[in-house]
């Protein structure tokens, strides 16, 4: 199908479940207006009214719907669902405040992700300081969706990295979500590298990426390696953890491993990790890259040691 086909799906589906919530607020109104005793006939009777051009809307949107093909309403109907799925992966970065903390997905005319706060109610009638509600947004564009359609092999895999791609922009930029300041959330754009299903995340441009892509391609049979020795590696970070207190690891190192910078910054949110960490902080967050990078700078000095005892 054609982009400007896929579109006018999706925009019809999306019309389906926004004529609904009209409708369903234009009944409320209207029965609001029948069970108050001052409303005036008058009154009543244009809110009838409403409620009846709304469920008009209504029914023509679903038959606008049903007038596609089988094949394009399910395709609609499965993209809608992968993208609020993938939309959905955004809110584990997003904490709960002291107050009511909602998620919400929504559909407009851009990518994002944001975190809306105001007051909320007081801690206690003595106390003169409010706590704080919140809702994490993330907002999906058909047109970006649609894009990203055709690469949803690489959004996938961005997830399971920690960056949930949303969208894919005219300019060939994606829109990912990442950890903002405190309990938030937020999106970015940039450019993803693939190199046999390795990927690479980079805000400077697409060669970038690509470049990065490759770099990290070439650790991925030193991963199998590691796979197949998972109890070896287990027992040197738990050796590292215990003896390499004094070893800290930098954001240069983690670049040195070939770690994108939104990735790098992704997961210090995530962990509270700060422009420097011990190896055995690195550790205990659990993260493979992160226990690869400890794992390499603590053999590091170990060679470093043993070339100064030998000399």
């Amino acid at each position: 199908m054609k982009a400007t086909t896929k579109t006018d799906a999706m925009n019809r589906l999306l019309r389906i479940e926004e004529t609904k919530k009209a409708s369903a607020r234009a009944k409320s109104w209207a029965m609001n207006g029948i069970e108050i005793r001052s409303t005036t006939p008058e009154e009543v009777e244009k809110r009838a009214v409403e409620a009846h051009t709304a469920q008009c809307a209504e029914y023509k949107a679903d038959e606008d719907f049903r007038a596609l093909p089988k094949p394009r309403r399910d395709w609609a109907k499965e993209t809608k669902k992968w993208a609020e799925d993938q939309a959905r992966h955004g809110f584990d970065f997003g904490g709960d405040y002291s107050g009511n903390t909602s998620q919400s997905i929504r559909w407009a005319d851009c990518s994002l992700a944001r975190t809306a706060t105001c007051y909320g109610d007081k801690y206690s009638r003595s106390c003169k300081f409010s706590k704080t509600d919140a809702e994490h947004i993330v907002q999906l564009c058909v047109e970006d969706v649609v894009r990203l359609d055709g690469w949803r092999p690489i959004a996938e895999r961005s997830a399971i990295e920690g960056l949930p791609v949303i969208g894919k922009q005219n300019d060939g930029r994606f829109v990912w979500i990442k950890a903002g300041k405190g309990k938030s959330i937020e999106s970015e754009s940039g450019w993803i590298g693939c190199v046999d299903g390795t990927i690479y995340h980079s805000k400077k441009s697409a060669e970038d990426a690509q470049a990065g892509a490759k770099r990290k391609a070439k650790r991925v049979e030193r991963e199998r390696w590691e796979a197949k020795n998972a109890r070896v590696i287990e027992r040197r970070a738990r050796l590292v953890s215990r003896l390499c207190g004094g070893i800290t690891a930098t954001i240069a190192d983690a670049r040195a491993m070939g770690y994108c910078e939104p990735g790098i910054e992704s997961f210090q949110a995530k962990h509270g990790i700060g422009d420097s960490a011990s190896l055995p902080a690195l550790v205990r967050t659990g993260n493979r890259d992160a226990i690869r990078l400890a794992l390499k700078l603590a053999r590091r000095v170990s060679v470093k040691v043993q070339k100064q005892a030998t000399a």
